[in-house]
């Protein structure tokens, strides 16, 4: 006869399993009583009938309702059990985040948080979300013994500011700005474009895929006149100086006869990267690329650069534009106002005006996803004209 148990330590109201295994050694078929004593009380009694030499084990299942060490026996063989006190639950907040970490004023947050229960028996709690200190939200949670699980928040602020939650033990933060102005469409039409130029009544634009140059009528895009500019590889910014009309490529700045299309001059755009925007400030060509970082201005007839305005990178991982965003990864377009310089980039999907002496970005409007992205730009003296799925006539007055 041998005697196991399931566990050698149980909590109160846990179910224990005994097993029994009894054999025949006789040489005739016979019954037996097996009887399961706790602390020498008979427990429970079950009665097999084997033949000889035949085995079998007897399952005896019991729990107890009191703590202590508890001696279980089956005939002279007996085992020890341990029975205690369940671990009681509690709800513990093991993690927390916040998601978006930056939203405008009146746009939602999501605070989701990881609570678990590492008791034995199942807990509630009341969890309570704080910002800046005030209680705003509480929940009631439930969980079962050893179980996790996630709850969610959501929070809105209509105040702009730096804001700290908690929940339990748990802290984060989330940033509320004001919100950007969006582009205001006046007017816009279906034509091939990249760069754009204005030249007091006619809108010029740049097809890098077709290497051709349009003249179009703003008022209803119809192209007036165009000319090839086959090899001139990649053809993107556009400038008119009043006369001429300036035209970048992957290295050259080419100077066009508007009427015929002929070159006049070139030279090279003095860019160790790709140049994809270019303005006409009144004195000077001015061009900006991909993360070359500035905007360079460049005398024609010396055709050396006379100036370089940097936008400056100390704040490329804040939360605020930056003019080091602005002019740094992924701008598309440069134009001239007669005051400020504006640059599209379509990294960001936005347009921002630039203080032309510092750098630094006076104003912003964020470019709607159902435009397209946002490349070339011209001023008109009143409007900003933007290429997008189409050439877009836009007020960005305040």
């Amino acid at each position: 006869m041998n005697l196991n148990l399931s566990t050698e330590e149980a909590k109160v109201g846990e179910a224990v399993t005994s097993r029994v295994k009894v054999s025949n050694v006789g040489r005739e078929k016979g019954t037996y009583a097996v009887t399961l004593k706790i602390d020498g009380s008979p427990y429970k009694e079950k009665k097999v009938t084997l033949e000889p030499d035949e085995s079998t084990t007897v399952p005896f299942e019991f729990e107890k309702q009191e703590t202590g060490t508890f001696t279980i026996s089956v005939g002279e063989i007996s085992r020890r059990l341990e029975i205690r006190q369940p671990e009681p639950g509690k709800v513990l907040v093991k993690d927390m985040s916040v998601s978006p970490k930056e939203v405008k004023t009146g746009e939602p947050i999501t605070v989701s948080v990881q609570i678990k229960n590492p008791g034995e028996t199942e807990a509630s709690r009341t969890l309570k979300l704080e910002v800046n200190g005030e209680q705003e939200k509480a929940r009631e949670v439930s969980l079962k013994p050893g179980s996790s699980s996630s709850i969610e928040f959501d929070v809105r602020k209509e105040t702009e500011g730096s804001y700290l939650i908690k929940v339990g033990s748990a802290t984060s933060s989330f940033e509320v700005v004001k919100p950007e102005k969006e582009i205001k469409v006046v007017a816009s039409f279906s034509a091939p474009g990249m760069g754009l130029a204005w030249d007091g009544t006619y809108l010029w634009s740049a097809d890098k895929d077709k290497e051709k140059i349009y003249k179009l009528d703003p008022s209803t895009g119809e192209v007036v006149f165009s000319f090839s500019v086959h090899g001139m590889r990649d053809p993107r910014g556009l400038a008119w100086d009043g006369t001429h009309l300036w035209n970048t490529t992957s290295e050259i700045a080419y100077q066009y006869d508007p009427s015929t299309g002929e070159v006049i001059s070139s030279f090279d755009s003095k860019l160790p990267v790709i140049p994809k925007g270019l303005a006409w400030d009144g004195s000077y060509l001015c061009v900006v690329a991909n993360e070359a970082g500035s905007i360079r201005k460049v005398d024609p007839q010396t055709e050396k650069v006379v100036s370089s305005l940097e936008l400056s990178r100390s704040d490329a991982g804040s939360i605020a534009p930056s003019s080091w965003v602005a002019g740094y990864r992924g701008p598309t377009g440069l134009a001239w106002d007669g005051s400020h310089f504006w640059i599209a980039n379509d990294n960001t999907d936005k347009i921002y005006k630039l203080d032309p002496s510092s750098g630094e970005v006076i104003s912003s409007f964020d470019w709607p996803a159902r435009l397209g992205r946002p490349y070339g730009l011209a001023w008109d003296g009143s409007y900003l004209w933007c290429v997008g799925y189409e050439i877009y006539k836009i007020d960005v007055k305040p």
